[in-house]
């Protein structure tokens, strides 16, 4: 993509998991517990990236809303550089 003009182009897919809000925290740490073990865990691991997932270590919970705020920042630009609106 650089040697095409476009230096700066990156594009990433990414999953998440979301719970509401007023989730109790007794309950949104036993999640983030399950997930950090199945994160952590090599096997596991091993075998999503088998299939061309690659899978990221566990991030808190600033950093994910850092990196969404970004992915927001930049997608937006885009967006609004380009004129796109939803049918």
């Amino acid at each position: 993509m650089a040697e095409s003009g476009y230096p700066e182009y990156r594009v990433s897919v990414w999953y998440g998991i979301a719970a509401p809000a007023k989730l109790p925290d007794d309950i949104a740490q036993r999640i983030v517990a399950s997930l950090d073990r199945a994160l952590n865990d090599d096997a596991f691991r091993a075998s999503l990236e088998k299939v061309g997932f690659p899978v990221f270590r566990p991030r808190s919970a600033a950093e994910i809303k850092e990196f969404i705020d970004a992915d927001r920042a930049r997608w937006s630009g885009v967006i609004k550089s380009q004129n796109i609106t939803l049918d």
